[in-house]
């Protein structure tokens, strides 16, 4: 595939469709033979240990050295760490056919992949997010990660993710410099080099608990705050879902399962419980878009925040009562939400919802989704926060 002209020409709306058909066509690609060495633990250090063997003949400037030689360095000590769960991964098939260009190309998203036929499905993920990156489109990833994982739930493989980021980055390199040498392609050699540096780069994650009502516009925040800070989002509507066997988009109430019991909610929020600590694990920041009525539903991750000794906010949503009933209203027409929640709904969550003890005030933004100027309440109120 050609590199794209300009950036410019890739949307949210296509990063995010191609995301989605990335996710449908892995869940039926065809799995790779149990027996072969496509997508083994063995076969991707070869093939991560020549990436990087071809690279530093091919550059000799000092720097150039340097930066080899710790991304070397870090892909030997990951691979030691997820050497069982790379070949866990092929024995439970999610070694597959790739279908990644396929599906850049009916999203009109044109991209310079160069891909195995034959690769992990988060590595497939991985080699879209390193393009957009290169692109510097990483203000669209987030949306594009969340909207995999949504549908997949993948998010045990996600240990994975960095090192197919920095394997991925470290091999557009090496492609790049087979061409030819030009000052042009060292100088877009060096970027993929510099990307894969920065995914080696452990940040500080945070834990957000999204709270209120239906219709208060916790999912919205929920993306804002992932796009801000490259965040990954559980969301119990979905995460509900999953547990039963549902697509998000499938109403329970037509499957004939009731999804909404104490007991059903309390297992929901003990599995995202795991999920959260997978993701905060990998040193990235979680939004848990759920009500969060309840004490023991907030309580559990701000817990969970402190045994991991990372930073943890409460974002209570609030909406006039005549704006929860237009939002949804218009959700249930549209049909394009996870949510079931009704109108009706909202007089019951009134009765359930537990208020916030002194000690979550402290660690509490309060947002009024219907003021204009939402968002840069929210930034202020991180700034001051989590600073």
């Amino acid at each position: 595939m050609e590199l794209s002209v300009s950036k410019e020409l890739i949307t949210r709306n296509q990063v995010i469709k191609a995301a989605r058909l990335l996710a449908e066509r892995h869940q039926s690609a065809e799995t790779s033979d149990i027996f072969s060495d496509d997508g083994t633990a063995q076969q991707v250090w070869l093939d991560a240990n020549q990436n990087i063997d071809e690279i530093t003949t091919l550059l000799n400037e000092q720097r150039d050295g340097e930066d080899l030689k710790q991304l070397s360095k870090w892909t030997a000590d990951q691979y030691l760490k997820l050497l069982f769960l790379l070949d866990d991964r092929k024995d439970d098939g999610f070694v597959r056919l790739s279908p990644l260009v396929s599906c850049l190309e009916q999203c009109n998203i044109s991209l310079d992949i160069h891909q195995t036929p034959w690769a992990d499905t988060l590595s497939d993920l991985a080699l879209f997010i390193v393009q957009l990156d290169s692109l510097d489109l990483s203000h669209l990833t987030a949306a594009a990660v969340n909207r995999y994982l949504e549908i997949t739930g993948d998010y045990a493989g996600l240990p994975l993710f960095a090192f197919y980021k920095v394997f991925h980055a470290v091999s557009a390199a090496g492609n790049l410099l087979k061409t030819d040498q030009s000052p042009e392609t060292l100088k877009t050699c060096r970027r993929y080099i510099e990307l894969a540096s920065s995914y080696c780069q452990n940040k500080q994650p945070f834990i957000i608990v999204m709270q209120g009502l239906s219709g208060t516009g916790k999912t919205t925040v929920s993306k804002e705050i992932s796009e801000h800070f490259n965040a990954l989002i559980l969301r119990t509507d979905v995460e509900r879902k999953r547990m039963y066997g549902l697509s998000a988009l499938a109403n329970s109430t037509d499957a004939g399962i009731d999804i909404y019991t104490s007991a059903a909610t309390e297992k929901t929020y003990a599995l995202i419980k795991q999920a959260a600590i997978k993701i905060i694990e990998t040193h990235t920041s979680v939004v848990i878009d759920g009500a969060s009525l309840k004490q023991t539903e907030r309580g559990m991750f701000l817990t969970l925040a402190d045994e991991l000794n990372v930073p943890a906010l409460i974002v209570k949503c609030l909406a006039p009562r005549e704006i929860l009933k237009v939002r949804i209203t218009k959700r249930q027409s549209s049909n394009a939400d996870a949510s079931e929640a009704t109108f009706d709904l909202i007089d019951q969550q009134q009765q359930w919802e537990e208020p916030l003890t002194a000690e979550e005030k402290k660690k509490t933004i309060v947002l009024h989704t219907n003021d204009s100027d939402w968002e840069q309440q929210l930034k202020s109120a991180f700034a001051s926060h989590l600073n």
